[in-house]
Order: C-alpha cells, then structure tokens, then sequence
C-alpha cells in the first residue's frame, strides 16, 4: 500500500508498462513536455524492469506516432468508437477488472427502477459496437482492435490518454 503523498499515483505516466494515447502529443506539445519526456523515457529503460509499450492511435503519422511502437492511424474523428471497440472485446474476453466494476461502479450492467428498464453499460457497447462495426468506422482492423484489448486487459500497469475530441 502506497503512503499517500508518494510518488506512485494511478495516472502516473512514468509508472505505467503501458500507454495507449489516442491523440496525445505526448513527445510533442502535450500538457508537460517535461514530465511527458520523464515519462517515456522511463518506460523505455529495462533496467530495473520490463520494457513498457507505447501504442499512438492518431490519424497523422506525428512525431509522437514514429516513436511509439505501435502506430494505429484511424479514421480523424472515430476515436471514441475505437475506444467503445475495445471496450466491447474486453467485456467478450473478460479482461476488465469485474471486482472494481461490482464494488464501485453503477449502470454497468442493466437495471430497473421507477422509470423502467435501462439499458447497461455493457450490453449497450455489446449491441452497438461490435467489431465488424468498429473496423469499419474506423478503418482499424478487427484484429488490431482486439490485440489492442488484450494489451490493455493484461498489461499492468497501463493508463488511457487523450487528446483531441475524445478528451
């Protein structure tokens, strides 16, 4: 358990094994170049752990897209339709965390009350946003969709960022 105060927060770039920025400027121009910078370096040194992955999904090909290792370009305007994507491939292959989702979350799974039936968080991106539907959006193919989610499911830690629209 971290003290609070101490230099390792959830969010902390310079700790995560993997980042997938949709958008960001991270190497560029982003909200601190100088800690963004820190941070990427540390993900990229292996010496006292693994090297971390860096996936940018933008449709330029920027100077943050040619360092990262991943460069995933999509249709300009689509990002959250891929973020609902992975979403949708993380719900079929369990790869979200269902005991924060159970204990601190509410409208993940459908629910009933004075109003009636509502439609949840998870069948709405089951229904909706299915991977056919989503490559096809956002000219990003299915099968980099779901690579893309299991990273994200599996590798820890890993933190979301972004920059355009979708922020």
């Amino acid at each position: 358990k971290k003290a609070v105060g101490s230099k390792h927060r959830i969010g902390d770039l310079g700790e995560a094994q993997l980042i997938l920025s949709f958008g960001a400027g991270l190497l560029e121009s982003w909200l601190g170049p100088v800690h963004a910078s820190q941070a990427f370096a540390r993900l990229r040194r292996s010496g006292d752990r693994p090297r971390g992955h860096f996936i940018q999904v933008d449709p330029r090909r920027s100077p943050t897209a040619v360092k990262a290792d991943r460069w995933v370009p999509i249709v300009p305007g689509t990002d959250g339709v891929l973020a609902l994507g992975i979403a949708n491939a993380m719900i079929r292959e369990g790869l979200y965390d269902q005991e924060f989702v159970d204990n601190h979350a509410f409208g993940f799974e459908d629910w009933t009350d004075a109003a009636g039936q509502h439609l949840g968080f998870k069948n709405l991106v089951l229904k909706e946003y299915g991977l056919l539907t989503v490559s096809a959006a956002t000219g990003v193919p299915v099968r980099t969709i779901l690579e893309m989610a299991r990273e994200l499911g599996t590798v820890k830690p890993a933190v979301v960022i972004g920059e355009r629209g979708p922020a």
